[in-house]
């Protein structure tokens, strides 16, 4: 059996290019599994039981179809579970598909790949590993296997060497990763040429089996991808010599040259000397599987024809882009400048553009049409655009590149300012008169360039301030404030200020005159002094103010001379008469013919009633502080021979005023 190693190119080609650099290209969605899914392929599950092998399609069982995704994995899950020799993923890729798992039982795992062949996919790349057990008493037919193979349409067999692969589990198999009763090949690349099935629909199938009998099993890693399949080749016009590059992985490379039938070369990579235009160059690569595959090349220079054109205006005065008729345009007042790739590339695909502005440091861009605003100058200024072009081989025209010289103008602007005028003012500058409405004006100048520049203003007009606020005051009384003085008589009063920003402010005033209260007339029952009716009420002891006095009623506590003062709702206040009391305060107190005595006064707290009861009856027993506040009301404890007890141990030492049947008596605790 031949032996097999990293890279099978499986066909005879023809005259092709292979772009050895386009390693990651893959035209087939899905072929890669980068997805993350099935998705474009169909799954198949079967059995080999026995000897009776069958497969028929299925959706993708879990745990016999699994995607291995390498930015997902832990690292210990990067290597096979049973070789640790194997990546799960191979270098270069993502993702990868595992067929089949290490479950025994004559399982069957496949999976199928339809595509329909065109230039853009003609070279076709499947990638694989697997693990298998070896079972020492079985015959090859019994073992596990792992078969690869391209079809047609109908499952037909393609005319294309190394289509159909099957390796069993056999210790014998040279470059194992893995080798004992465990059997693992590590991964593996089978390259196709499609050139010949352009238009045509083919398969790609990947079947794993367990051993027949069930007890030993079978699994594999795949993974795929194509691209246009042609020769690498660097030889551009300002070069001497050539690079040339055939695909990666083949055990034997002889070139040959159209020019010299005895020069050779067994690189993968060659740089010849003295090339001469128009010569082939092919190549003869074979792997250890025993495909050959030839190659051929004719050499032709790359060269590029730089040339853009920016604005663009045709000449009839209009932006085109197409059409033949153009000149460079662009409007002088404006810093905005388009600039068009007319470049061509000849023997070769232009890859990239890349343009420059020398003296704008990190000002670039790659578009074909590429639109950049300049900085707005001080003075007119002349800028280098270079255009760079890039072929997918690899030839720059760095030293040839395309360039244009370009001058910016200042730019026409637009200047804002603002400003405030009174209501009833106008307002005038050097670019508007006579304005008296808010509103935003325009105004235009221009440059010693010809730009236009745009003069804003925006103006708004102050309304005079108006303000208002009222007071009031008492019948006889005078108001005075900030802005007026003296005032006696109700009225409305004006006033003008002028505000921060010069306007005249009107000041409204309303002055309104409450009259005052009827004259308090007091009453005098027994030392409480009871004043009319009123809004508020204080009471004054020898023309001073009782502090706490504010009840209609007072009760007097020195002789001496009273009055109350009085408001009415609005706080104008009336006085009454004095009235001259001199009958408070006595030791023992006896009233009414003698029906009441109380003593001891002073007290240190408890006070005895004598009463004649056949004379007179309690009705209350109420004490009073200095102030006149009602201290608390008292029940007179049992009656005996003919005298109450009134505790007062519980208050402070002082002047209080016990008052029995509306009569006043002070009293001293002690």
């Amino acid at each position: 059996m031949k032996t097999i190693r990293k890279f099978i190119l499986a066909a005879l080609l023809g005259t092709v290019a292979v772009n050895s650099t386009a390693q990651t290209i893959n035209n087939c969605p899905n072929l890669d599994f980068s997805y993350g899914n099935t998705y474009k392929w169909q799954c198949y599950s079967g059995s080999c039981l026995n000897g009776n092998y069958w497969v028929q399609p299925d959706t993708q069982i879990r745990g016999r179809i699994d995607i291995m995704n390498v930015n997902l994995f832990p690292i210990q899950n990067l290597f096979d579970a049973n070789c640790r020799n194997i990546k799960t993923v191979p270098n270069g890729h993502i993702f990868s598909c595992r067929i089949g798992n290490s479950n025994i039982g004559a399982e069957v795992d496949a999976i199928e790949y339809t595509l329909t062949v065109d230039s853009s996919i003609s070279l076709l790349v499947l990638n694989f590993a697997w693990v298998m057990q070896y079972a020492a008493g079985h015959d090859s037919t019994e073992q596990a296997r792992f078969t690869m193979k391209i079809t047609d349409s109908v499952g037909n067999p393609l005319n294309l060497p190394c289509s159909n692969i099957v390796f069993m589990a056999d210790t014998n198999l040279p470059n194992l990763a893995c080798k004992g009763s465990l059997v693992a090949s590590d991964w593996k690349t089978a390259g196709f040429n499609l050139e010949s099935f352009m238009g045509q629909t083919i398969k790609i199938y990947f079947e794993t089996r367990d051993c027949s009998h069930g007890c030993h099993f079978g699994y594999a890693y795949i993974v795929g991808e194509c691209r246009p399949v042609r020769i690498g080749l660097q030889y551009c016009a300002w070069q001497t010599t050539a690079r040339l590059g055939a695909p990666e992985g083949f055990t034997l490379y002889e070139w040959t040259r159209s020019s010299d039938l005895l020069w050779r070369d067994n690189n993968r990579q060659i740089n010849p000397q003295q090339i001469l235009n128009g010569e082939i160059f092919t190549v003869r690569l074979t792997s250890e599987l025993g495909c050959i595959s030839t190659f051929s090349v004719v050499i032709d220079k790359t060269s590029i024809n730089d040339f853009f054109m920016f604005g663009v205006k045709n000449v009839n005065g209009h932006v085109d882009f197409q059409t033949l008729g153009y000149q460079n345009w662009y409007d002088t007042c404006s810093r905005t400048v388009t600039f068009v790739d007319l470049s061509q590339v000849y023997n070769g695909k232009k890859k990239s553009i890349l343009w420059e502005i020398p003296e704008l440091k990190g000002v670039s861009g790659r578009d074909s049409v590429w639109t950049y605003t300049f900085p707005d100058p001080d003075t007119p200024t002349t800028y280098l655009v270079r255009l760079i072009v890039s072929t997918e081989n690899g030839c720059t025209d760095t030293s040839n590149a395309a360039n244009h010289y370009i001058t910016i103008y200042p730019s026409s602007k637009t200047i804002y300012y603002s400003a405030t005028i009174c209501q009833g003012s106008a307002f005038s500058d050097a670019h508007f008169s006579n304005l008296k409405q808010t509103g935003i004006y325009y105004d235009t100048l221009q440059n010693i360039y010809g730009c236009d520049s745009v003069i804003c203003l925006n103006l708004t007009v102050t309304p005079a301030p108006f303000s208002y606020y009222s007071a009031s005051i008492c019948q006889g009384d005078t108001y005075t404030d900030a802005l007026f003085t003296d005032l006696t008589q109700p009225g409305v009063y004006f006033d003008t200020l002028q505000t921060a920003g010069g306007c005249d402010s009107l000041i409204l005033f309303t002055l309104m005159l409450n009259g005052l209260p009827a004259k308090p007339v007091i009453t005098n029952n027994r030392n409480e002094l009871t004043s009319s009716g009123a809004y508020t009420y204080q009471w004054y002891f020898n023309d001073t103010l009782v502090l706490g006095a504010n009840k209609q009623t007072y009760i007097c506590t020195q002789n001496g001379i009273y009055f109350v003062e009085i408001t009415n709702e609005y706080g104008c206040k009336a006085k009454s008469d004095t009235i001259n009391i001199t009958d408070v305060g006595i030791n023992e107190w006896t009233i009414e013919n003698g029906q009441l005595k109380i003593y001891p006064n002073p007290t240190n707290g408890q006070l005895t009633t004598l009463i004649n009861r056949e004379q007179l009856t309690i009705n209350n027993i109420e004490i009073f502080d200095v102030a006149g506040r009602k201290v608390e009301t008292l029940r007179a404890t049992s009656l005996q021979n003919n005298t109450i007890t009134i505790d007062i141990s519980h208050l402070a030492n002082g002047t209080y005023f016990l008052k029995i049947n509306n009569q006043i008596i002070k009293i001293i605790k002690n």
